[in-house]
């Protein structure tokens, strides 16, 4: 059976969306959970501009209404796991960033966002969104801290200059923390 408001999204993220008509899609998911819910299903379509376009609008929806996000945390911890597209991935780090994730995802999402940071495939970006959550999971669990900054060494020279200087300030600021 065809979801016409599926089909009608999908038809508006796929042929030339533009930053306006997707800033519109998202606009409507974070006032219409029923939107939101067909996004999260359009992140997992088959074709990649889908999945893209998707993944954005739902990062720029939860920031608005990150509740929404809630009953979708299980599939989200396991596209993040499993998507190949860095800016898939990316976007669904930033929905996952802007909700309240339950301690029985922390672990995961935690070992998810090292794996990101360690790897040599995953975009810059990705990387950044994976420095700045675990920096802020080391203040709810302190004993992160030394393993975050050996990793922090470990990906200080892959990347540019700018990249160089963001690192070194987190170390500096995770040295300083007790």
């Amino acid at each position: 059976m065809s979801n016409p408001l599926k089909e009608s999204l999908k038809t508006v993220l796929v042929k030339g969306a533009v930053v306006k008509e997707i800033r519109a899609v998202a606009a409507q998911a974070a006032t219409d959970k029923k939107t939101y819910d067909t996004l999260v299903e359009l992140v997992q379509d088959t074709n990649e501009s889908t999945r893209m376009k998707s993944s954005w609008a739902l990062a720029k929806a939860t920031e608005e209404q990150p509740e929404y996000a809630d009953q979708h945390i299980d599939l989200l911890m396991m596209l993040i796991d499993s998507e190949k597209t860095q800016g898939v991935v990316r976007e669904i780090f930033k929905t996952l960033a802007a909700t309240v994730l339950p301690e029985k995802h922390e672990g995961s999402f935690i070992d998810v966002c090292f794996s990101m940071l360690r790897s040599p495939e995953t975009d810059l970006a990705v990387k950044h969104h994976s420095k700045s959550a675990l920096f802020n999971y080391v203040k709810k669990y302190p004993e992160l801290k030394t393993e975050l900054i050996e990793a922090l060494y470990t990906v200080l020279d892959a990347h540019t200059t700018p990249w160089k200087v963001q690192v070194l300030k987190t170390i500096d600021k995770l040295e300083k923390t007790q």
